[in-house]
Formats: structure tokens, C-alpha cells, sequence
């Protein structure tokens, strides 16, 4: 069973009339079970066993729902055999659930089903025209999935407003992680080629000068012809 926290009440209370909309209200009821677990949803054939007081376990049931959603097919405002709608008794259940989901603030759901028109003001009693007040969602039958899909992302938003919010921040951080990791393969390629075409900072050192040796002679002032002549006509012994 899945365990919300962070909310008022985790249950959520299905209202419908069993010869209007027994079959939607099942696969409702089927959907939301999945998404919240069978013991946060009450729809009456499910949830009250042999011999349990009926009015005694929708009242509590009731008294504890953090949502009531109200399904609304098109024999909702049959009338009676006496002619009147059965809303009109202050006895009918459904009237009853209604009545006090609104009284309670309950995050109250209009959902219409089978093609069914939200009722007017002049077709309800009083205590219940506000329902008329507020903003239904239609489960079509040939989109029931997507649309009850839609319907209990809201339905566990709402009952769990913490949880909301932080998949909404753990989305947020992913959408930055990805940003960056695409801004970061898009730069690096461009970086790495501009370190490899870059002037390198240090410059070749010149060559060495050869070192030069100074000739023996090079203190020694030149030599004349006629000296030269002289030194070779000198005996090997005398010459300077």
C-alpha cells in the first residue's frame, strides 16, 4: 500500500448513483487504488463488508477524505418514482455525502461521465449548489485512461502537496545538470584545440657562439719583408 505524508488526510471518497455510473466509478476506483493504495480509496461495494452499518461507514469515511470526487453520469438527475429527484430527499445518500464533503472543505471533484452535463443551479437543492460552482472534469470513454490519468496525478497532488513540490525541485536540478552538461561537451572540444594551436611561452634559447681560441701570435706585431728576409738567412740556432 503506498504511505502518503505531508498531508491532511490521504483518503479519497468516490460518490455515485450504482444505476448511473457503476461501471466508471470501478474503473475509477481501480486507478486510484493503484496510484494510492486500496485502503486510501472508499467506494461503498468495496469498502463495507457483510453486516457492516452502511451509514455509519460512509460517515466516517467521509469525516476522514481529504477528496470526494463525485461522479455524474446522465441518469444523475433521474427522477424518483414520486417525480421529484432523489437529491431532493434529504435522506438520499448521495445528497448526504455531497452535503458534507462541502461542509468538511474537502477538495471536491465533479467528474462527468457518459457524456453527462455539469447540473445547473435550479436543478439541484440548495445545500448542494455549490457543487455547481466548481470546475469538472470529464472522463470520456474513448480517453478514459488519459483522463483518469490526469485526474489522479491531480487527486495525489493534492493529497500530498509536499511530494509535489519536491519532484517539481529534483526535475528543476535535472534540467540544470542537463544544461550544463551540454554547455560543458559543446565548450571542451574548442578549448583543447585552442591549448593545441597555442604559441608556446618559451622561446627557443639562440645557439652557443663558438668559443674562439686567440692565436698564439696575436700579441705580436707583423712581420716586415725585409725582417722576414733576414730571419731566414739566420742560422737556425740565432733566430729570434
Amino acid at each position: 500500500m503506498a504511505i502518503l505524508s505531508g498531508r491532511r488526510s490521504a483518503s479519497v471518497f468516490i460518490c455515485y448513483r450504482r444505476e448511473d455510473s457503476a461501471g466508471q466509478a470501478g474503473r475509477l476506483f481501480d486507478r486510484l487504488a493503484a496510484r494510492l493504495g486500496r485502503d486510501n480509496v472508499f467506494r461503498d461495494v468495496d469498502a463495507i463488508q457483510p453486516g457492516e452499518n452502511f451509514v455509519r461507514t460512509v460517515s466516517d469515511r467521509l469525516a476522514a477524505c481529504g477528496a470526494l470526487v463525485v461522479v455524474i453520469g446522465p441518469r444523475w438527475l433521474d427522477p424518483s418514482d414520486s417525480g421529484h429527484t432523489r437529491l431532493e430527499d434529504p435522506a438520499d445518500m448521495v445528497r448526504s455525502e455531497i452535503e458534507t464533503g462541502l461542509k468538511r472543505g474537502a477538495k471536491t471533484i465533479p467528474a462527468l461521465v457518459g457524456g453527462a452535463r455539469m447540473p445547473r443551479p435550479q436543478d439541484l437543492p440548495p445545500p448542494l449548489v455549490p457543487l455547481t460552482e466548481l470546475n469538472a472534469v470529464e472522463l470520456r470513454d474513448a480517453h478514459f485512461d488519459r483522463d483518469a490519468a490526469l485526474l489522479v496525478d491531480d487527486i495525489a497532488a493534492a493529497l500530498n502537496p509536499s511530494r509535489g513540490k519536491f519532484v517539481w525541485i529534483i526535475a528543476a536540478c535535472l534540467c540544470l545538470l542537463a544544461v550544463g552538461a551540454a554547455a560543458l561537451y559543446r565548450w571542451a572540444p574548442h578549448a583543447i584545440a585552442g591549448a593545441q594551436s597555442a604559441p608556446s611561452n618559451q622561446t627557443a634559447s639562440p645557439p652557443l657562439a663558438p668559443s674562439l681560441k686567440p692565436a698564439d701570435n696575436a700579441d705580436k706585431p707583423a712581420m716586415t719583408p725585409e725582417a722576414a728576409r733576414v730571419r731566414l738567412s739566420l742560422p737556425k740556432g740565432r733566430r729570434p
